[in-house]
């Protein structure tokens, strides 16, 4: 097919066009990867839209971080209970005071409604441990137990903390299912040489572990109608199980730190990129 004539003005023209394109285009493919980049950064906090925006009627603000433990692992989802498991927030009260609430998700599984209770917590708090800096925790209030024992605060010792890569802090109940409960709130407390502004908002609390989550429960499915039975019978006709749930990224076999490139960015480029092919195909010939 023969190609259309060109003037030599419209050439240049043409010319200054597409390597404006091409200089813009290579811009974006910069700026994407600096920003990809810095998202794949483990350890770093997590920033205030990855807070889950809404829950219901609650929404997530500067000092208020919803967070949502929709991400089972295999003991959880293989026999057929997908979550989401808990939810809760962060409440941001000073630079060295946060309270955490966290909150038992149900889900109905052929009309049997199933309870997510929970025991075990683990987090992975930003710029901790930190020297000088230590952490107590206090107002530790719960419902839905079964002879509730206590909860501890713990850091790692001898080895990391959860299941999804490397939690830095733990709550422990100490007795399993028989303290797993539905709803728990506490406030963490930061003190030492520089822990006035130790949190600087809700959202700069946790950090993404080497595995990209931040926030995981040890989880304990239940039967809602009889949720102090663990011999009841799940979906698939075996007993209830228990696993971990995490947030914002975790699961099996593998998570990566950050998040997958968006579509949207990376499909406008590669259409802006197939658009100056054409053209230049048009009036210059094969490529």
């Amino acid at each position: 097919m023969s190609r259309t004539a060109l003037n030599p003005y419209t050439k240049r023209v043409l010319s200054s066009f597409m390597a404006a394109g091409a200089g813009i285009l290579v811009a974006a493919v910069l700026v994407l990867a600096l920003t990809l980049g810095a998202r794949n950064a483990s350890a770093t906090p997590i920033s205030p839209e990855a807070c889950v925006p809404t829950l219901g009627a609650d929404t997530s603000t500067a000092d208020h971080c919803l967070i949502r433990l929709d991400v089972g692992n295999s003991d959880l989802t293989n026999p057929g209970f997908t979550g989401p498991y808990t939810s809760g927030y962060i409440n941001w009260v000073n630079g060295h005071t946060i309270q955490i609430h966290m909150q038992s998700d149900t889900q109905t599984i052929n009309g049997t409604p199933y309870e997510y209770k929970f025991g075990n917590l683990f987090m992975n708090l930003a710029n901790y441990p930190t020297t000088g800096i230590s952490l107590s925790l206090s107002g530790v209030t719960d419902s839905g137990g079964n002879s509730q024992t206590g909860y501890t605060l713990g850091t790692p010792s001898g080895g990391a903390l959860g299941v999804f890569g490397s939690m830095d802090s733990g709550l422990s109940d100490h007795n399993g299912w028989g303290a797993a409960v539905t709803s728990l709130t506490f406030t963490l407390t930061a003190s030492g040489a520089n822990s006035a502004n130790f949190w600087t908002d809700a959202a700069s609390v946790l950090a993404r572990d080497s595995s990209g989550s931040s926030f995981e429960a040890h989880v304990y499915v239940a039967n809602a109608t009889n949720p102090a039975y663990l011999g009841s019978l799940g979906p698939l006709g075996q007993y209830l199980p228990t696993g971990y749930a995490g947030w914002p990224c975790a699961g099996e076999p593998t998570c990566v730190s950050g998040r997958l490139p968006e579509p949207k960015p990376l499909a406008l480029l590669g259409a802006s990129l197939i658009g100056l092919a054409i053209l230049r195909q048009r009036y210059y010939g094969k490529i």
